[in-house]
């Protein structure tokens, strides 16, 4: 008699984070999945945009989560404009397309033994690729490049995988009970929701114009399929956490 097998129970998934904030998320989901099954299951890709380059846009691996770091002397400075920060990570293009389309290519393997039940009949996984977008509102490049990322990820997903790309955004609230200030990052989480907001309607058009190795990327229609939740900064702590509750 044959031992009945136990399939992953999930489809192909990219999670993807920006800034320092959507980075400790992330890395806490995969913690997470590995004490549950063991290992990451090879259906889902944990991914992160940050600033830290010190020059040039660069790959580097932060606790197994594949990370683009983007120049850091634009995106970390306060007084940056969401231009000038969005201009900075265009100019990271082929880097960020390149990890894109790394966990693209290893989460489109997926029809193997992961997806066959005992009997040889094909598991029923959807051709979608789910994205979770991740990212604090009052980050400099996280209220900036939010949609932006959105869209490359849908025009990617149809370019590469042939597929369709839900996404869904996770997009934390600043906690203005802090001592410092809160009225600059209250402007850029404002700012980033007006924007969010002028893209809800099915003919509304987003348009990145990345540098020459990637073109011009454009997107219609909101940038969230299945939703996008404002989640205040306790609930976004707790998302972080290093062990599960």
């Amino acid at each position: 008699m044959v031992d009945k097998l136990t399939t992953w129970p999930f489809p192909r998934r990219l999670i993807i984070g920006i800034g320092p904030a959507g980075l400790a998320i992330v890395q806490a989901f995969r913690r997470r999945l590995e004490e549950r099954w063991g290992s990451l299951p090879s259906s889902v890709a944990c991914l992160a945009v940050v600033g830290g380059a010190a020059q040039a846009a660069c790959h580097e691996e932060c606790s197994g989560v594949m990370t683009v770091a983007l120049p850091l002397p634009v995106v970390a400075q306060s007084d940056s404009t969401p231009q000038q920060v969005r201009q900075a990570v265009w100019q990271g293009g082929p880097a960020i397309v390149s990890l894109l389309a790394e966990a693209m290519a290893q989460i489109s393997r997926i029809g193997r033994a992961e997806t066959f039940q005992v009997a040889l009949k094909p598991a029923n996984h959807s051709p979608e690729l789910t994205c979770y977008l991740i990212t604090a509102l009052d980050d400099a490049l996280g209220s900036a490049a939010f949609l932006d990322l959105a869209y490359l990820v849908r025009h990617l997903a149809h370019q590469r995988l042939n597929a369709p790309a839900q996404v869904s955004g996770l997009l934390l609230l600043p906690d203005t009970l802090q001592p410092e200030d809160p009225r600059p990052a209250l402007a850029r989480c404002q700012a980033a929701l007006h924007e969010l907001d002028a893209k809800m309607r099915p003919h509304d058009g987003h348009v990145t114009p990345w540098d020459e190795a990637v073109g011009m990327v454009q997107g219609w229609g909101p940038a969230f399929d299945h939703g996008c939740y404002l989640l205040g900064a306790l609930n976004g702590r707790s998302l972080s956490l290093a062990q599960p509750e």
